[in-house]
């Protein structure tokens, strides 16, 4: 049977499990970003490896510690619309890239 995510991600809710992670590997924010197509999945850990970020997920990609500014630049240079970015102790917003 499947199991349920370990994280799900909600725009404008806030996120306890998210939060306890952030708080345990030090960091105050966590970038979500969309990778459906394998040549954005490729240029999405190319983009990681280049940054110092490591990501985890299929087809949706979470990478903890990543800020705003660095989510919204990764976001434009996948050709993304938006990107999902959650700081520890708000609300998980939908970040429009353009």
């Amino acid at each position: 049977m499947f199991r349920s995510p370990a994280i799900s991600l909600r725009v404008g809710e806030p996120n306890a499990r998210l939060d306890a992670l952030l708080e345990k590997v030090g960091v105050e924010t966590a970038a979500c970003i969309r990778a459906g197509r394998e040549s954005v999945r490729r240029d999405l850990a190319e983009a990681l490896e280049e940054q110092g970020y490591v990501g985890t997920g299929e087809g949706s990609v979470l990478v903890v510690g990543m800020g705003k500014p660095k989510a919204k630049e990764l976001g434009r240079r996948l050709r993304q619309r938006a990107v999902i970015f959650h700081r520890k102790g708000e609300r998980t917003e939908l970040v429009f890239v353009g």
